[in-house]
């Protein structure tokens, strides 16, 4: 926990960079971001694409073998230390897409390797994770039984309940918070790192999920119609992005619809900066990827002569 990687080198304790905990005394890491859900986010969109790369044909791979797998081995190890259960859950939901469109896809090699490799990924993980890293093993396991006990007394479900929290919680604060809330930023990450407080209580403790968060800054009538913005746009980009994996017969635009999802639809991406960045980043990568594979294909033949002011249309593939 007090190692120059995770707090800098400054000596004073409020120069130092305050990373959230683990298990068995550790600390997530937050790489080369000034907080551990910047690797949270990192993770999950490598994950994204390595599970493109591994089963698109190998015409549309632009990727060369050996920087994949040196990549699937660094995400991995990545994910293995990462203390985070979002990484991991936020990971399976990215696999089980791609194993679930597989059946749409052209051509049974294809098909294939989007069901047998992400399995094997899979398997191959979880008996190597506590051999190769077991220390990172023990403080996750840690992580993971801490966190249900913590669950298993607040709500009915658990995890599935802690997950679920964030879709009703905001109910609880529609009748105590101003017509037109506090102002927006008053409930973000920002706040609470600068210690805003909401008579005497941290915002953190008043609305730590996103559409509660909502209320504090809109007020209860801004906040529905947002959050009901936030869900519409959420089940339009999903449908466009089916349609557009079915025209195509690839698996990349739902991939980046998973991963962009959980931020746009109830994550923090309006509570912190590094969620926003990678939510709205990966909103306009699938909305890219669904334009182009709804474009018109334009066929010209072999020994049509094209006209000499006319540029030949050249369509990138899914992934440029």
């Amino acid at each position: 926990a007090d190692s120059p990687l995770n707090v800098g080198r400054a000596t004073q304790a409020s120069l130092q960079f305050d990373n959230l905990v683990s298990g068995g005394g550790k600390v997530r890491p937050a790489g080369t971001f000034t907080s551990a859900v910047g690797m949270t986010q990192l993770i999950v969109c490598c994950v994204v694409f390595l599970i493109w790369a591994w089963t698109v044909p190998g015409k549309q791979r632009l990727l060369g073998p050996w920087l994949v797998r040196a990549a699937s081995v660094a995400t991995a190890a990545a994910l293995a230390v990462s203390g985070s259960r979002t990484s991991f859950i936020h990971s399976c939901l990215v696999i089980a897409a791609g194993v679930a469109i597989a059946p749409l896809l052209r051509g049974t090699a294809t098909k294939l390797r989007s069901i047998l490799i992400p399995a094997v990924i899979i398997v191959a993980f979880v008996a190597l994770f506590p051999i190769v890293l077991p220390e990172a093993f023990e403080t996750f396991s840690s992580r993971w039984n801490d966190a249900a006990a913590v669950e298993g007394e607040r709500f009915n479900l658990g995890l599935l309940g802690r997950a679920l929290h964030g879709l009703y919680d905001f109910v609880r604060l529609m009748g105590q918070m101003p017509v037109f809330g506090y102002g927006v930023g008053m409930a973000g990450n920002g706040a609470s790192v600068t210690g805003v407080m909401f008579e005497g209580v941290s915002i953190n403790r008043v609305a730590e999920e996103d559409w509660s968060r909502h209320v504090v800054e809109l007020g209860p009538v801004l906040a529905l119609v947002f959050i009901a913005y936030r869900l519409s746009f959420g089940v339009s980009l999903g449908l466009q992005s089916l349609r557009a994996a079915l025209r195509a017969a690839d698996s990349l635009p739902v991939l980046l619809y998973v991963f962009a999802a959980v931020s746009l639809i109830q994550g923090q991406i309006t509570g912190h900066g590094l969620v926003n960045g990678f939510g709205w980043l990966f909103v306009g990568a699938c909305l890219a990827v669904t334009r182009i594979a709804a474009a018109p294909a334009v066929v010209i033949a072999r020994d049509q002569e094209q006209p000499d002011d006319v540029e030949p249309v050249a369509f990138p593939n899914l992934m440029r």
